[in-house]
């Protein structure tokens, strides 16, 4: 946990990412006693296995997300604010298909969520940059037992690694 000291109250803590006014801790709070390291608290059965945060300090990028699926289904998804269409992704993109070739994390697929509050003209710029390096539109469907979902929030791009 990380102490943040100020005259009016000594005992303020923070215990994950706050920067992003979400409020969520990430990892998320890991309850005081549990029998598995890797239970923060919710559920292990369902599609999310694990929780990532890549900070890249060269372009100056955050990277929030998680890998979700099985076998030859298992993808990272990464999710892209508004201002991830005007930094340089290059390095942070490079570390993210390399987190995906390693035993920790063995998956098949890279999908990269940009958020579509982004404005428009840079998030063209940005789709056709990664539709370059091999990125295509996907849907979730692979992931659900439901028909394709087109997200009013996310527009989904995603490539085999």
């Amino acid at each position: 946990m990380y102490n943040i000291n100020n005259a009016a109250d000594n005992n303020k803590t923070m215990d994950g990412s706050y920067d992003s006014a979400i409020g969520m801790p990430s990892p998320p709070h890991a309850p005081a006693v549990t029998t598995d390291a890797s239970d923060y608290g919710f559920p292990q059965s369902g599609a999310v296995s694990q929780w990532i945060e890549v900070w890249d300090y060269v372009g100056g990028a955050r990277f929030r997300g998680f890998v979700a699926g099985e076998g030859d289904s298992k993808a990272m998804f990464v999710f892209f604010d508004s201002e991830a269409t005007v930094r340089d992704l290059k390095p942070g993109l490079m570390a993210l298909m390399e987190l995906c070739s390693l035993d920790e994390f063995d998956c098949r697929l890279l999908n990269v969520c940009i958020d579509r509050a982004a404005p428009e003209d840079d998030t063209k710029a940005l789709i056709k940059d990664l539709g370059w390096i091999g990125f295509e539109p996907v849907t979730l469907a692979e992931w659900t037992e439901t028909p394709p979902i087109v997200s009013e929030k996310w527009i989904f791009l995603g490539m085999e690694v």
